[in-house]
C-alpha cells in the first residue's frame, strides 16, 4: 500500500501500473496458472495410461526374439545411422518437435476459458462486490486500473500458460522416453538428440505478440461489458453479437451475404482472445491457404514465427490493424464507463 500512497519520482504512473498487475496476479493466478498446470497434469497423466496400455499390448505381441519393431524398426538397433538420409532425420525432428508442440498446446486450451472469463468479471466483479469505492478512494486512475487487467490478459497469462505448456510438453517428451527405454531403445539417441529446445520454446512461446493485438477486439467488447451491464455481463457480451448476426442473416434471404458480418463482428467480438483464433483467417484468404497447404508435407512450419502458429506475418494484415483499433475503441469506452458507473 505504501508504494501507492508515497509521493515521488520513483512511484509515478509506471510503478502504480505493476503493482496494479502485481495484484492482478495474485488474484487471478489459479485461473491463469493452476487451472492451465491441472490441464498440463491430466493429459500427461491420460499419455501415461495410454501408453501403459501400449505397452501392455506389445509384451502381448512381442515377437520370440524379444525385439519390440514399430514399422518393423527394432527400437534396440534404430539409431541415427539407421535413418537412410539427411530427409528422413529432418522430417524425423520435425515430427518430434512438433508432437511435443501439440502437447504443449492443452493448457492453452484452458487459458482460452480462463481468459474470456476474467475479462467479463474484470469491470463488473469490483462494482458488484463495491471493492471499487475502495480503490476509487485510492490515488489511482481509471485508466491505471483498466491498463492493469489488460496487460494481464494480453502478457502476464500468456506468458505464463505458454510457460506452463512448455513444461508440459517436456514431460511429455520424457514419458515417450521412458517407452522408448523400457523397450530396450536409447532414449538420448531416439529422441533428446533430434529435439531442438530453443525451437520448441520458440514455437510455444511466438504466438504471443500476435495475439496481443489480435485479441484486442474480443479483449475491449469483453471490458466494454464488463463496465456497462448491470448484471449478467455474459448474456450481454454473448447474445448482442449473435443476435446481431441473426438479425443480418435474415437479409440472406434478400441476396445479401452474411458470412463476412458473422467473421469480422461475431467471430471476432467473442473468439479473437483464444490461442490460435487467428489462424481462422487463413481459411478466408487465397494467400492462407496457401500457407496452411504446405503443412501437408511439412508440419515444421509451425514451429516458424512467420508460420501459421506464430503468424508474425498477419502484421502486414489491414484486418489485424482495423481489429486493435477497434478493440482500442472499445477499451477507452470502457475506461469512462468505470468513471461514472460504482455499482452494478
Amino acid at each position: 500500500m505504501n508504494a501507492i500512497t508515497a509521493s515521488g519520482p520513483s512511484y509515478g504512473f509506471g510503478r502504480k501500473l505493476l503493482w496494479l498487475i502485481r495484484r492482478e496476479w495474485w488474484e487471478h493466478r489459479g485461473s491463469f496458472f493452476t487451472g492451465p498446470v491441472i490441464a498440463g497434469g491430466i493429459f500427461l497423466i491420460l499419455t501415461l495410461l495410454m501408453l501403459i496400455i501400449g505397452q501392455v499390448l506389445f509384451n502381448k505381441n512381442k515377437p520370440l526374439d524379444g525385439a519390440v519393431k514399430i514399422n518393423n524398426l527394432d527400437l534396440a538397433k534404430l539409431d541415427q545411422n539407421a535413418l537412410a538420409s539427411p530427409e528422413h532425420l529432418q522430417s524425423y525432428a520435425d515430427a518430434i518437435n512438433v508432437s511435443l508442440l501439440l502437447a504443449g498446446t492443452w493448457p492453452l486450451v484452458i487459458f482460452g476459458f480462463a481468459v474470456f472469463f476474467y475479462l467479463l468479471g474484470a469491470l463488473y466483479d469490483e462494482r458488484r462486490d463495491r471493492s471499487i469505492l475502495l480503490w476509487k478512494s485510492l490515488p489511482l486512475s481509471d485508466t491505471q486500473t483498466v491498463l492493469s487487467k489488460l496487460v494481464t490478459a494480453l502478457l502476464v497469462a500468456p506468458l505464463s500458460a505458454s510457460l506452463v505448456a512448455l513444461v508440459t510438453a517436456l514431460g511429455f517428451g520424457l514419458l515417450i522416453s521412458l517407452f522408448i527405454l523400457i523397450n530396450g531403445g536409447n532414449p538420448l539417441t531416439l529422441f533428446w538428440a533430434h529435439l531442438s529446445p530453443l525451437q520448441l520454446a520458440g514455437g510455444l512461446f511466438a504466438w504471443i505478440p500476435i495475439y496481443m493485438l489480435w485479441a484486442l477486439p474480443t479483449v475491449g467488447w469483453l471490458m466494454l461489458c464488463s463496465a456497462w451491464a448491470r448484471n449478467v455481463p455474459f448474456l450481454w457480451a454473448i447474445l448482442l453479437p449473435l443476435l446481431a448476426g441473426i438479425a443480418v442473416s435474415m437479409f440472406s434471404m434478400l441476396g445479401y451475404s452474411s458470412g463476412g458480418f458473422w467473421y469480422h463482428i461475431v467471430w471476432r467480438l467473442l473468439a479473437s482472445a483464444w490461442p490460435g483464433g487467428h489462424m481462422l483467417h487463413y481459411l478466408r484468404t487465397q494467400d492462407g491457404l496457401d500457407l496452411l497447404r504446405p503443412l501437408q508435407d511439412d508440419l515444421s512450419l509451425l514451429l516458424r514465427i512467420d508460420g501459421p502458429w506464430g503468424g508474425w506475418h498477419l502484421l502486414a494484415s489491414p484486418e489485424l490493424w482495423l481489429g486493435a483499433i477497434a478493440g482500442i475503441a472499445m477499451m477507452l469506452i470502457a475506461i469512462r464507463l468505470r468513471r461514472w458507473r460504482s455499482e452494478a
